[in-house]
């Protein structure tokens, strides 16, 4: 899965003759506390789930307390799914804000230094330029030492940097914010990465704003002539 919140259902019942009726169905997330599902006999439950590799449990309880076996299923949330270059996500929407997770995200060989600095949990985005105008970016409210950086080019072999960031504000504000100019019709590259190595939960915002120019030219001819 992609995403956090996973919806687990299934059926339930208490096995005859010595059965003497189903009372409650639980769900337990690794060593998490049981979560009691919605339902007995057909439950379903709305989990939300660490990112990596998840063992899941359901079980039944009769009306005495009697706990049955465990049915157990292994679900993957991967998060982040964008942690390679050629994996990055689109930004389609004109400005949104997005929270992923790059603790589990790694560097490529080649990789350039985001912001001068060697970080180690680089994540990826893409935005498609439909004119030229500016991008504004930030991870303001991030939880850690974030990296940022704007590229040009269609490789990590051949990337350009357009704009980059370490610190909104040197000692005050280490999350990162940056303005870069797009050219009209080209796809640009965003890294977002954890100072040092650091990684937590992202907050990425981003607004395009267009700043074409366009001119209307109105000509008169004059009278008794052409223009």
């Amino acid at each position: 899965f992609t995403n956090s919140t996973v919806t687990f259902n299934g059926m339930a019942k208490d096995v005859e003759p010595d059965g003497i009726g189903l009372d409650k169905v639980f769900l337990q997330v690794n060593s998490e506390d049981p979560v009691e599902a919605d339902g007995t006999t057909t439950w379903t439950a709305d989990l939300d789930l660490p990112p990596g590799t998840n063992t899941i449990q359901a079980y039944g309880q009769d009306i005495a307390g009697n706990i049955g076996p465990s049915d157990i299923i292994t679900v993957i949330y991967m998060n982040p799914t964008n942690d390679d270059f050629t994996s990055a996500i689109d930004l389609t929407a004109f400005s949104g804000t997005i929270h992923p997770i790059n603790g589990r995200a790694t560097t490529e060989p080649g990789e350039p230094l985001h912001a001068g600095n060697e970080g180690g949990h680089s994540i990826w985005y893409r935005f498609l330029s439909p004119v030229r105008g500016t991008l504004f970016l930030t991870t303001s409210n991030s939880d850690f030492d974030t990296l940022l950086s704007v590229y040009s080019g269609d490789a990590l072999t051949n990337l350009v940097p357009v704009a980059e960031s370490d610190d909104i504000q040197v000692g005050v504000n280490t999350n990162s914010q940056l303005t870069a100019t797009l050219a009209s019709n080209v796809v640009y590259y965003i890294a977002v990465d954890g100072y040092g190595g650091e990684s937590g939960n992202i907050e990425l915002r981003w607004a395009f704003t267009d700043i074409e120019q366009y001119y209307r030219l109105t000509v008169n001819p004059p009278l008794g002539g052409s223009a």
